[in-house]
């Protein structure tokens, strides 16, 4: 897998890979008389992604699902399954609240595939997964030094319009929790959930989670023994997590993303990319904090902190672009073949359903009047997609 931030010059031939082709007086690459020869493919995907997106980009094809490229945030420091429950607030570096609709079609195309699940992370021993606090739990479960996660308890600047411009005041000793077990199940375990405002329920918990514990830190003796298994935990149900999980990208540049195509995937004949991106707090349209406010309900199942305290992030899900590229002969030579997308077609859930749906006019598309929001959180390229795959040839050798 190679990733880069930016390469020049578009697709084709980028970055100065060799395609093998000639290029005639006219500059279009055209196929030649050249011997059989036997080539390597490659998928080259590239956007340019707005400020703060989860991005998952996988390979499809009728048999078999590829994760090419997945955030940080998700792939290694465990956001869709940590402590706290889903619907709590969120804030720069919150720690806690599980985002379990961070990215629900890559999450449930990959355990529709067949892909094992992840063990599911709770707090080690707070009153509620509602609680955004520790004030109420027991001193020895307090939590410990955490290199990433902060949590700010001045009202002000940790709501929206402070996330690019606030840093952490003081380090946090944070519940890296630890994972729910088959008598937390039996007891009826679970997180509070507001179906609508006032009304709440507590939403059982099943054992697994469709997202990776983080791996982003070191177990102490004081953390639940829990926590020194969950980067092995998480690479034994997905293996490559270390080779996709990437930094999120900069905002407004370039991101390009290039793939092997393995010799069994070869032989498809087509391959469908995918890229789902979502942000957090992304409001348009009937997506605002009035229709999923900061959760209230049920009564006395979320402390002040998970009340008062950070911003509701529910605004428009996920979005998911599609591109089916053909892949070229491997035994002759072939010029690249382009594909690209300029609207997403998919859309993904706000709650834990991983419900996958037909793209509707709920998402905003308004570039001019909303940049940056529903499908713009990928900005439109020079010929208008929002996302250009390339499949090619490499390293031909004559046979």
């Amino acid at each position: 897998m190679v990733f880069a931030a930016s390469c020049l010059g578009g697709l084709v031939g980028a970055c100065g890979a060799r395609t093998g082709l000639e290029i005639p007086d006219g500059g279009h690459a055209t196929d030649t008389a050249a011997a059989p020869v036997d080539c390597d493919l490659e998928i080259a995907v590239e956007l340019i992604p707005t400020a703060r997106v989860q991005l998952a980009i996988w390979a499809a094809a009728p048999d078999r699902v590829a994760t090419l490229f997945l955030t940080d945030a998700t792939g290694r420091r465990g956001i869709g399954n940590r402590p706290g429950a889903l619907q709590m607030n969120s804030g720069f570096h919150w720690p806690y609240g599980r985002r379990e609709n961070v990215l629900p079609v890559w999450a449930s195309v990959r355990l529709s595939s067949g892909a094992a699940p992840f063990p599911r992370v709770i707090y080690t021993d707070r009153r509620s997964e509602g609680d955004a606090s520790d004030a109420e739990t027991p001193t020895s479960h307090r939590g410990t030094p955490d290199p990433y996660f902060c949590q700010s308890f001045n009202p002000v600047e940790s709501d929206r319009g402070h996330l690019d411009s606030v840093s952490c005041a003081s380090p946090l000793n944070s519940d890296k929790g630890r994972y729910v077990t088959l008598a937390d199940l039996a007891a009826g375990y679970g997180e509070p959930e507001e179906l609508s405002p006032g009304t709440g329920r507590t939403r059982l918990l099943s054992r697994t989670s469709a997202y990776p514990p983080r791996r982003d830190c070191e177990s102490t003796p004081a953390d639940s023994l829990d926590v020194e298994r969950y980067r092995g935990d998480a690479l034994a149900a997905m293996p490559e997590l270390d080779a996709v999980s990437r930094p999120t990208p900069t905002a407004d540049t370039l991101l390009r993303v290039v793939w092997p195509v393995p010799d069994d995937w070869a032989s498809a004949g087509a391959i469908d990319v995918r890229v789902e991106v979502n942000a957090e707090g992304d409001y348009g349209g009937s997506f605002s904090p009035s229709e999923y406010p900061s959760p209230q309900a049920p009564a006395g199942a979320w402390d002040t902190w998970a009340q008062t305290y950070g911003y509701p992030y529910r605004g428009q899900p996920s979005v998911v672009f599609e591109v089916a590229v053909s892949l070229p002969s491997r035994t002759r030579e072939q010029a690249p073949v382009l594909a690209t997308a300029a609207v997403p077609t998919l859309m993904g859930s706000l709650d834990a359903s991983l419900v996958v749906r037909a793209l509707d006019a709920s998402i905003v598309d308004e570039p001019e009047t909303a940049p940056g929001s529903g499908a713009d959180r990928l900005r439109h390229q020079t010929d208008g997609a929002r996302v250009r795959v390339e499949a090619r040839q490499v390293r031909c050798r004559t046979r």
